[in-house]
């Protein structure tokens, strides 16, 4: 079989079985040419990239890879190297996992929950009624812009709320597998390759995870699924009602679902102190594709 581009001599390649010069007992299976000097490759920007002949004549030892055990100049030791490092063993986790912004997501979650808290509680604003700052009477279109709004905001934070959680149940979900096999004593496949939480259904996941020892992911999944309850809760507490002592139209609050709401709340805060990822759900790169999964298991 030849090959090569413009220029360049017919090279006959061989499909078979081979050997080399140092381990003639080592024999491996693939395409190559005979008597030909090797490649030489070096690690550059974390990139394995081949080098030219020409700038190997300083060393000749380098023209050939067999007699380079002294020298971490080979394509196998490069990955070796690469592979057994710290900083690329546990190089990836997902922007919004990192140290600095769990932190920040914590932080800010504590401090908002404290502040719904005091405003909502220290001068009882939400049970006697605040004033609705817009025409509460419904029109002849059945329309109360009051009603409209304060159903409207809550419940829209209520929404980004849950969909802020999404992302952080998706990425416990899909990481437990290889979180079980950093295990040193390894793992089951039950509890590790075999496992589907992306695809189990609403509580399934938690109740599976549960029972399989993986508390963190069926407490995430639980969290994922009772932040629903935020948006739901959040858009029908309050309504415009006509205060007697007050003689005026004020929002208030159904002080059942409004206690809800805040239970709620307290639980959501309180479960950011368990999204932060441990060096087990740590991984080298990406997961999202199946190129970047099967990078795990290539030989």
């Amino acid at each position: 079989m030849g090959g090569g581009g413009e220029g360049d001599q017919p090279k006959d390649y061989r499909l078979g079985y081979w050997t080399n010069s140092s381990r003639p007992r080592d024999i491996f299976y693939g395409i190559g040419e005979e008597n030909v000097p090797a490649r030489r490759y070096s690690l550059e920007g974390g990139k394995l990239m081949e080098k030219d002949v020409e700038d190997s004549r300083a060393d000749p030892r380098s023209l050939d890879l067999e007699s380079q055990r002294g020298l971490r100049t080979s394509a196998t030791e490069f990955l070796q190297a690469d592979v057994h490092s710290v900083t690329v063993r546990y190089g990836w986790t997902p922007w919004f996992l990192g140290d600095t912004y769990v932190v920040a997501w914590t932080v800010i979650a504590f401090v908002l929950t404290i502040a719904f808290i005091v405003v909502s509680f220290v001068k009882q604003a939400v049970r006697i009624g605040f004033p609705s700052l817009l025409s509460a009477p419904t029109t002849s279109q059945a329309f109360s812009p009051a009603d409209f709004l304060y159903s409207f905001l809550p419940s829209l934070i209520g929404m980004i709320l849950f969909l802020l959680w999404q992302p952080i149940d998706l990425y416990f979900r899909a990481l437990q597998p290889f979180a079980s096999l950093s295990d040193p004593g390894g793992a089951i496949a039950e509890q590790s390759l075999l496992v589907n939480y992306l695809g189990g259904l609403p509580f399934e996941v938690s109740i599976r995870a549960a029972l399989a020892g993986h508390y963190k992911v069926a407490w995430i999944s639980f969290v994922s699924i009772m932040s629903i309850t935020l948006p739901i809760l959040g858009g029908g507490i309050f309504t415009a009602q006509f205060v007697i002592s007050k003689q005026d139209v004020r929002m208030a609050a159904c002080m059942p679902a409004y206690y809800a709401l805040v239970v709620f709340t307290i639980i959501y805060t309180l479960s950011f102190l368990v999204i932060w990822p441990t060096r087990s759900r740590y991984l080298p790169h990406d997961i999202r594709t199946l190129a970047d999964l099967l990078s795990f298991v290539y030989q």
